[in-house]
This record gives structure tokens, sequence and C-alpha cells, in this order.
């Protein structure tokens, strides 16, 4: 695989992303194996339809973006139960 850039898609919405797709015949569409897309739902549900033969795969980088920042709000939260000053509010400051 050389990650050569095949097409460029005109928008992002559900009709660009439909009507690109459904250019290919239904049984070239039904060989692909996975589409690999972000967390946004819409995507998802767009590559189900069109592509009915798929596994959907959500990538790495937004699911650990994801855990992320769900960490550090419930370190924030942690942080703000002490004393600015304080040792354990240090320690949650600094992770």
């Amino acid at each position: 695989m050389k990650h050569t850039l095949v097409a460029l898609l005109p928008g992002k919405s559900s009709y660009d992303i439909e009507k690109f797709f459904n250019g290919f015949s239904l049984a070239q569409r039904a060989r692909v194996k996975t589409v690999t897309t972000d967390l946004n739902a819409y995507y998802s549900s767009v590559a189900e339809r069109l592509f009915p033969n798929t596994e959907i795969i959500i990538d790495r980088f937004h699911i650990i973006k994801m855990i992320n920042q769900a960490f550090n709000h419930e370190r924030v939260k942690k942080m703000k139960l002490f004393a600015k000053p304080s040792v354990e509010y240090n320690l949650f400051k600094c992770h």
C-alpha cells in the first residue's frame, strides 16, 4: 500500500458523501471490508448504508482523545475539592 490519495470529496455533507460513493456499484461497495471514521455517529450510519458488508472502526486518535478528556475532567473535579496551597491540590495539578 502506497498511501496515495485516490480522491478528494468536494465536501463532507451527506449529499456529497453519498453522491460520491453511489458512483460505485453496490457490488463494488459490498467488497469493502472496513471503514475507519471518527466518533461522528453520522459517518458511521452513512458507512453502514453505503457499504453493507463493512466493519466500522473508530480511529485510535479519537478514542485516546476522548479517554484523555474524561480523565482530565475527573482530575479537575477532584482537584477542586482541596484548598489551592495544599499538597493534595498540587498532586492533582501536576497530573
